[in-house]
C-alpha cells in the first residue's frame, strides 16, 4: 500500500501495476481495468476505467480534484487471463 498526497482541488494521476508473486502481469490492452475510490466511512467518491498507461500491464486513473481534505482508499479490479485480480 503506498501513499498518495494531493493539494485539495487539485486532480491527480493514480497509477497501478498488476503483480503476481513480485512479478509485473501484462494485461491485453482489451483489458477493463476498474477504479473505486471511497473516502474513510466508505462512501463512494468516484469511480471508473482505468487507461493503459503506456507499457503493457500499467494503469492510470485521474482522481478529479476533491473540495476538501480527507483519506481516501482506491480499489483497482480486473480480470487477467481468466483470473480475478484485485
Amino acid at each position: 500500500m503506498s501513499v498518495t498526497r494531493v493539494l485539495r482541488t487539485a486532480a491527480a494521476t493514480l497509477e497501478h501495476v498488476f503483480f503476481e508473486t513480485g512479478t509485473e502481469i501484462g494485461a491485453a490492452s482489451s483489458t477493463t481495468v476498474t477504479v473505486a475510490i471511497t473516502d474513510a466511512n466508505g462512501a463512494a467518491v468516484t469511480s471508473g476505467n482505468a487507461t493503459q498507461s503506456g507499457q503493457q500491464g500499467r494503469y492510470v486513473f485521474t482522481l478529479p480534484g476533491q473540495p476538501a481534505l480527507q483519506e481516501l482508499t482506491v480499489a483497482w479490479s480486473a480480470t487477467i487471463a481468466g483470473t480475478a485480480r484485485v
